[in-house]
């Protein structure tokens, strides 16, 4: 795509966005003379009858009076030129899409420590999404508290990621985050929460990014998405719930005997346990289907999150360097 058409492009995008906020040429002049970008009606007009005749200054005039950004608008009329035609393409860029509405507000996201000093802890952040008045991904930020200390100043340090937020039409929502500071990057994926038909609480998905100190391992996170920032006590139950698990909990004989002699177990949740503990073993492989009520509810997530506290579930999936030694012999034997 030539230049001229490139500017073709910006033209038909301000033409429709003003339609679409019903701004008229008047009421532009008047907004770029309030942002110090005069562009007269008479320019506006010509540009929008002959879109080849408009310059750059304008168009940056014309933009900033609009609260627009230019390079955002350049970067999308590049991704529309790689996507596949709109009805072959399932995933959603442009933000006035009603699957958008009710997501631009901040939430808290929660996820275990890959810190062997801190296993089990969680690390909390606050995750912004924003609309950027573009037919461009939603613009996305995080800020992860890491409590790590920094070496010079000794204060917590905090760990800042900007990106974009897309979502597919097949019910997932994804996240790329990049920190240039850490060079680190996030990857986020949750279902679709259709925040523009029912009001979110909390949801739970997955992350990838490297583990943190010196030796930053690839790692995959369960991960806690709030609209509230949790209590202490909310805290802990998530902590549990992080675990990875699947149809069975693995946990020591001296874990479980804690977590039995726990104060204020369900009666009922305590009889299920015993009645999956048919032999004594030094870890016991508890089936999730014997200790499930027939309908969740919350005393089962609270005990279900205090259970896989005690238990020897992992935190994460970290990928090693014993792990990743092996794939060269899978791919080059005797090499």
């Amino acid at each position: 795509m030539n230049n001229q058409e490139y500017v073709k492009k910006i033209v038909s995008y301000i033409r429709s966005y003003m339609e679409q906020n019903n701004i008229t040429q008047k009421k532009l002049e008047s907004l770029c003379k309030e942002k110090d970008a005069a562009v007269s009606q008479g320019t506006i007009s010509n540009i929008f009858a002959k879109p080849s005749s408009a310059r750059l200054s304008t168009l940056i005039n014309i933009c900033d009076g609009l609260d627009i950004s230019l390079s955002s608008l350049m970067k999308n009329i590049e991704l529309s030129q790689k996507l596949p035609d709109p009805s072959s393409n399932l995933m959603i860029y442009d933000t006035s899409d009603p699957s958008y509405r009710g997501y631009f507000k901040k939430y808290f996201i929660y996820f275990l420590s890959t810190d062997e000093k801190n296993n089990g802890e969680l690390v909390y952040g606050e995750l912004d999404f924003k609309n950027r008045n573009a037919p461009s991904p939603c613009e996305a930020s995080l800020e992860l508290y890491t409590g790590e200390p920094d070496p010079d100043t000794n204060i917590s340090r905090t760990k800042s990621y900007t990106g974009d937020m897309v979502i597919s039409r097949v019910g997932c929502i994804y996240c790329n985050l990049v920190s240039y500071e850490y060079g680190d990057i996030w990857t986020l994926a949750f279902n679709h929460l259709q925040l523009n038909i029912h009001s979110f609480i909390g949801a739970i998905g997955c992350g990838i990014t490297s583990a943190s100190g010196s030796k930053r391992f690839p790692t995959i996170h369960k991960v806690f998405l709030s609209s509230t920032e949790l209590s202490e006590e909310q805290q802990r139950y998530v902590s549990g719930l992080l675990r990875l698990y699947r149809d069975e909990i693995t946990i020591s004989k001296k874990q479980l005997n804690a977590f039995m002699n726990h104060s204020g177990l369900d009666l009922k949740f305590k009889s299920n346990i015993e009645r999956a503990l048919t032999t004594p073993e030094t870890f016991y492989n508890i089936p999730i289907n014997m200790i499930q009520p027939p309908v969740p509810n919350e005393k089962y997530a609270q005990e279900l999150s205090l259970l896989l506290q005690y238990s020897s579930m992992p935190c994460n999936d970290k990928i090693t360097k014993d792990e990743t030694d092996l794939a060269p012999c899978i791919i080059s034997p005797g090499k």
